[in-house]
C-alpha cells in the first residue's frame, strides 16, 4: 500500500504528503487540494527561485509518507494537516500569495519531520544543478529560501 502511495504520488508531480492526506481522508486524486498544489508546484515552484524545495521535498516526502502511513492515528493526522496546512496554502494561492503559502506548507513539512523523526539527506549547500529533474539555475541554498520566505511575512 506505501509503496502504491509513493508510487502514484511520483506520478502526480511528486505532491508525496498531500497525496497520502486525501487518501487516508478519501478524497480523489483530482480533488481541488491535489489540483491546486499541483498547479502551484508545475507552474510557479518549478519556475522559481523555490525549485531548491521541490529537492528536498521528493527527499523527505516519501520518509514522512511512510511513517504517516504506519501511524495508527493517521486519520486524525491527516485530518489535523488538511485544515491546519493544506486548505490555508490552498487560499494563499487562490489569493496569489505564493510565499505565504510555501511557508504555510513549509510548516507542514517541519510539523511532520518532528513529529516521525525524519530528515531530508539533501544538504544547506547542494546545488539544484546536480538535479537533472530541477534543471539548472545556480546555487540557491536552503536558508537564503527561507530567509526570502520569512522576509515577506
Amino acid at each position: 500500500e506505501i509503496n502504491s502511495l509513493i508510487g502514484r504520488a511520483k506520478g502526480s508531480s511528486g505532491c508525496f504528503i498531500t497525496t497520502a492526506i486525501c487518501d487516508i481522508l478519501g478524497y480523489s486524486d483530482n480533488c481541488y487540494y491535489m489540483e491546486t498544489l499541483r498547479s502551484f508546484r508545475e507552474n510557479y515552484l518549478r519556475t522559481s527561485e523555490y525549485r531548491y524545495l521541490l529537492k528536498i521535498y521528493d527527499d523527505i516526502g516519501p520518509k514522512i509518507v511512510e511513517s504517516m502511513q504506519n501511524d495508527s492515528r493517521k486519520f486524525d493526522v491527516a485530518a489535523t494537516l488538511l485544515t491546519s496546512f493544506i486548505i490555508p496554502a490552498c487560499n494563499y494561492i487562490e489569493k496569489n500569495e505564493y510565499p505565504l503559502a510555501i511557508a504555510k506548507y513549509l510548516e507542514m513539512v517541519e510539523y511532520l519531520e518532528d513529529l516521525y523523526k525524519v530528515n531530508s539527506n539533501v544538504k544547506e549547500t547542494d546545488d539544484i544543478e546536480d538535479s537533472p529533474r530541477l534543471g539548472h539555475g545556480g546555487s540557491i541554498q536552503r536558508t537564503l529560501i527561507n530567509k526570502k520566505v520569512k522576509a515577506y511575512i
